[in-house]
């Protein structure tokens, strides 16, 4: 081995002459450049970075799992069925306009309301005919079942659910294409 292979990194200098200047005025750094290192604080903000951006993966994904997890839940937790919530809305049948007096006897008073069937539609096609030819019984019924209620009794919340119960099973009784749901009063005025 000569002289020349014991010489270390000497090959890699490269000397400039000392007056030699780069753009600018700055002189070239002398020697072989520094590999490129990260000062330990940009570390060290990098990896609390790189922790919080995986903790806000980590809650969001949690988060989501736990949302759509309730999500399947809230449906057996308030008791709703499925086919219900699969359950179109009702159609309605409205009935014309009823005046009328209570069974009072000391002091008149006077009722009006405007009533509505509802009813699945799945029993439209055969049930709403059916209803039209049953309106002047039904509102027969339903003004005597009306009539023979006294004021406080009209007045009275619970007492109205009963008349519509009442005036509901009616109807049933009659009708044989559906039945009604629920019956409706849309304006009730008590006077």
């Amino acid at each position: 081995m000569g002289d020349d292979e014991k010489k270390t990194g000497a090959e890699d200098e490269i000397e400039e002459p000392a007056g030699e200047e780069e753009e600018g005025g700055a002189e070239k750094p002398k020697g072989p450049r520094a590999p490129f290192t990260l000062s330990p604080l940009i570390i060290r903000i990098l990896t609390i970075a790189l922790g919080v951006v995986v903790v806000i993966i980590v809650a969001t994904v949690t988060a989501i799992l736990v949302v759509s997890a309730n999500a399947g839940n809230t449906q057996a937790k308030h008791g709703v069925d499925d086919e219900l919530v699969k359950e179109e809305p009702p159609s309605y049948f409205d009935m014309d306009e009823f005046n009328l007096n209570t069974s009072d006897t000391d002091v008149p008073h006077f009722v009006k309301v405007k009533i509505r069937f509802a009813y699945q539609m799945k029993f439209e096609k055969d049930f709403v005919p059916e209803l039209g030819k049953w309106k002047n019984y039904l509102r027969d019924t339903i003004g005597t079942k009306i009539s023979e209620k006294k004021y406080n009794e009209l007045q009275d919340p619970e007492m109205r659910k009963e008349l519509k119960e009442e005036i509901r099973n009616e109807i049933n009784k009659r009708v044989k294409n559906g039945e009604v749901s629920e019956v409706l009063f849309d304006d009730f005025l008590l006077n």
